[in-house]
């Protein structure tokens, strides 16, 4: 063949092979670089007790933190043996193994190992006997190790043999009540329970025992069940158990499609030998949001449906991407495309598995961009995906272009999502330059998503020197040495960066308080007012507070407020208004007066997105998402996005330092706040009807008592002590209870306060100062024994020692005798004194 044809030839052959081989390459690289969510894997463990399922645990890849892990009580029957099930979900198990251990994790009490299974399809069982050591009404810790794929998953569970504490009646008739909500003849056993009819008829998203019959009964909702209950001890007690099911419904709406709803029912109830008394029962329901579903309402609204309205959404400036998140998933919603998206989700596309559906992780939405591009923040226990069966806190970033999502970095924890949420809820940011905020344990961490390096930006310690703004883009705070004595506040925008200091004026301290809006708030008091009081508690009387408008680069003050009579004493912001506590001098210290309002200036109410609700006959109220009107003639577009796949590794740890006071309320075996002030946990279990414990699961109160308590008798006085005050004379006492006497006048003219001493001396209890307690509040600890020490002046104080359903007895240490008074008086003698008590825990 003639060489000038024969070359083109080659060259074209060589071109088309390149071509072949570059496509090729190519497309392979771009397949790689994306994929979907990994389905879930891990099996379940469920117990059975008297034929119910109860207390499903779910696995983790690493070890958590012992002592955090208090989600569930798994009660232990008379014969003390666990039936065991094991979700394999088609898994292969390798070995299980279990140890049981003290409730601070020191002593190892019980271990077994390689517990031979009995098998069923997609279910292992055993039944694991228990030796005899266990104490009634004494909590254990129990953890399983299963091994599968050559890889270690861990359970955990607390376990209680709970003698007198009725555990099979109140189980049985939680049951009993589910099952009588769905049942036409509720009218011959639910009324019994319910209280009169003054809740909320114009919903069926909350439900308690105030609601009407038909409210509890569902109403015209014809609710079908998908799953059947499962239930969770969260407290066991001999005054009350509480429990918690769980379970799905579906239901066929007008358009014949079907809904999924999670529903939640919470119980409280309290057996005596003659009767069940249902302390609290609330129901719970959310609708399961699904893209299939007809969700635009006419062409300015996104139905949500039955739901809280507290939902956490975003837009765009324009608001034409709306972001938002419905029982743990992400979505955004493009008007002008007309299509959604789910963004971040752990469900399949396919019904509803217990394993993804399980509700321990949360979605921050941080920004929408005009592309509908989101940065959002992932927290807590990860069900399916790459970090299945960790915890921690993902950063990603969804391109609304390309529809895919990266991770920037996840940060393992060793902690619950419970306790996770709680310590994280107050601050979660990202900016623009790729910088994390995350407050954990009231520190303020800075982390660059770039370098992954950490630097610890604000030291909280007792959590009372900073504020965040409620889009938390804004911080300010003060040393945390110098909470009450700063004569400046360091105030910062996280999205820019810019930072001020707002300096005090001539003989004054500045501390800040809270935000309204976005706008700051932060108080002014002089220098000579702010002392501590008798019992060594730091007072800050506020002659002004000062609010600051931060929209504009200039921090100006719109509005200055004093008080007309006294000093403010703390504030707190609701409904748009600041309220104000008031106190005044008298007799040397600082008592409360009364209370005023700050009204803020005008909402905006220009929101181009925005929540509200509507009523239909059978689902009732209901929540959606309003907008501008925008004309559509086509379907809903349904996107999927996918991940890309990081060539790097972006895991980190974050290592915490950790308080040694921090307590957690657990209400329902939810945490509801972690804080370093034990009076507001106190405060915040008693009214949600929970329980404080400390990071050393150490119980410090808890909503359950007897109706009455004898009377502490025989106290008495150390010699040394007899001549002095009576709050000398009363810790005197208290020492003297425990065997612990020692001369407290000496140490207090050496200049210690009576909760130093105590807890000095007192080595084995857990010392309290508590402020501003109720007596309801203050009578769990008469009911554990130990007296409780009230200031009643400067130098005065009482011990209570002993109650009834109509008197309080309390130990008056100049007459060295109990006495006898109602209600009303003791709390006028706790008001001379301030609200200040001591209390201590064996």
């Amino acid at each position: 063949m003639n060489k000038k044809v024969l070359k083109p030839i080659v060259l074209v052959t060589v071109f088309i092979v390149a071509l072949f081989v570059f496509s090729m390459t190519t497309n392979k690289v771009n397949k790689d670089l994306t994929a979907t969510m990994e389905d879930a894997t891990l099996p379940v463990i469920q117990f059975t007790y008297n034929d119910a399922t109860i207390n499903e645990l779910h696995g983790y890849t690493q070890q958590m933190d012992m002592l955090s892990m208090r989600d569930g009580v798994l009660p232990i029957g008379d014969k003390r043996v666990l039936h065991l099930e094991l979700m394999t979900y088609g898994q292969e198990i390798e070995r299980l193994s279990y140890e049981i251990r003290s409730l601070d994790g020191t002593r190892l009490l019980v271990e077994g190992d390689n517990i031979p299974l009995s098998n069923t399809k997609d279910k292992l069982g055993c039944d694991i006997s228990l030796p005899s050591l266990f104490e009634d009404n004494e909590e254990y810790i129990m953890m399983f190790t299963l091994q599968m794929d050559g890889q270690s998953i861990y359970y955990y569970t607390r376990i209680m043999k709970g003698d007198g504490c009725f555990v099979d009646e109140t189980l049985a008739f939680a049951l009993s009540f589910h099952e009588y909500t769905f049942r036409d003849d509720a009218d011959k056993f639910i009324p019994t329970y319910m209280d009169p009819a003054t809740g909320d008829p114009t919903t069926l998203h909350y439900v308690d025992l105030s609601c009407t019959l038909r409210q509890i009964t569902w109403a015209q909702f014809a609710g079908v069940k998908l799953t059947e209950p499962v239930v969770s001890f969260k407290e066991i007690n001999s005054s009350y158990n509480v429990l918690t099911l769980n379970y799905v419904i579906t239901n066929i709406n007008e358009l014949n499609e079907t809904e999924f709803y999670n529903v939640e029912e919470y119980y409280r109830l309290r057996q005596t030998p003659t009767r069940m008394y249902v302390l609290n029962f609330e129901r719970t329901m959310s609708q399961i949001f699904k893209s299939e579903n007809d969700f635009v309402l006419g062409d300015s609204a996104i139905q949500l449906g039955i739901r809280d309205e507290d939902v956490e959404y975003l837009s765009n400036d324009s608001g034409e991407c709306i972001a938002f998140v419905q029982e743990g998933e992400l979505w955004c919603y493009d008007r002008i495309n007309h299509s959604i998206s789910q963004v971040y989700s752990f469900r399949g596309m396919e019904g509803i598995d217990a394993r993804e559906n399980w509700d321990e992780h949360n979605i921050k939405i941080v920004s929408v961009d005009e592309a509908g591009s989101i940065v959002f923040l992932v927290y807590g226990y990860m069900n399916r995906g790459i970090h299945e069966g960790q915890v921690g806190i993902g950063v990603y970033r969804y391109d609304g272009i390309a529809h895919n999502i990266e991770e920037e970095v996840f940060i393992r924890s060793d902690q619950p999502y419970e306790v996770l949420k709680a310590e994280l809820g107050e601050l979660m940011y990202v900016n623009e330059q790729k910088i994390l905020y995350l407050m954990m344990n009231h520190n303020v961490y800075q982390i660059d998503l770039t370098t992954y390096q950490v630097t610890l930006m604000i030291d909280g310690k007792d959590g009372r020197g900073y504020a965040i703004s409620d889009s938390h883009r804004y911080v300010a705070w003060v040393d945390s040495s110098k909470i009450y004595e700063s004569t400046s506040i360091k105030f910062l925008d996280l999205k820019t960066g810019i930072s001020h200091d707002i300096v005090s004026g001539i003989s004054t301290y500045v501390r800040p308080l809270d935000f309204i809006g976005e706008d700051f708030i932060y108080g002014v008091a002089l220098i000579s007012d702010v002392k501590e009081d008798v019992l060594g508690t730091q007072v800050f009387p506020m002659f002004a507070v000062e609010i600051l408008n931060t929209s504009e680069d200039k921090l100006d003050v719109i509005k200055s407020y004093r008080p007309g009579f006294g000093y403010v004493e703390d504030i707190h912001v609701a409904e748009g208004n600041i309220y104000v506590d008031l106190m005044q001098e008298e007799d040397g210290r600082y008592v409360e007066c009364g209370s005023d309002t700050i009204m803020n200036k005008d909402a905006d109410n220009l929101s181009v997105v925005d929540i509200v609700t509507i009523t239909t006959e059978i689902k009732q109220r209901q929540v959606t998402i309003t907008m501008k009107p925008v004309e559509h003639t086509k379907q809903v577009k349904v996107i999927t996005p996918k991940y890309v796949l990081a060539e790097d590794d972006r895991l980190m740890n974050l290592d915490i330092n950790q308080s040694d006071e921090i307590y957690y309320v657990y209400q329902k075996g939810n945490v509801i706040l972690a804080t370093a002030d034990v009076s507001e946990a106190i405060l915040c279990a008693n009214k949600n009807y929970g329980v404080v414990v400390d990071n050393k699961l150490n119980y410090i109160f808890k909503r359950a008592r007897n109706t009455s308590q004898t009377s502490i008798k025989n106290l008495e006085i150390n010699d040394a002590d007899v001549e002095a005050s009576t709050m000398v004379k009363c810790i005197s006492a208290m020492l003297m209870k425990e065997n612990a006497g020692l001369s407290v006048k000496e140490l207090i003219e050496a200049g210690q306060t009576p909760y130093k001493i105590l807890k000095n001396t007192l080595k084995d209890a857990i010392v309290l100062e508590l402020k501003d307690c109720s007596m309801d509040e203050l009578l769990y600890y008469v009911d554990q024994g130990t007296p409780v020490y009230a200031q009643t002046g400067e130098e005065d104080a009482i011990l209570v020692t002993g109650y009834t359903s109509s008197k309080i007895y309390y130990y008056d240490a100049d007459a060295k005798k109990n006495r006898t008074v109602d209600y009303e008086e003791i709390e006028a003698l706790f008001q001379e004194g301030g609200h200040n008590f001591i209390v201590y825990i064996k």
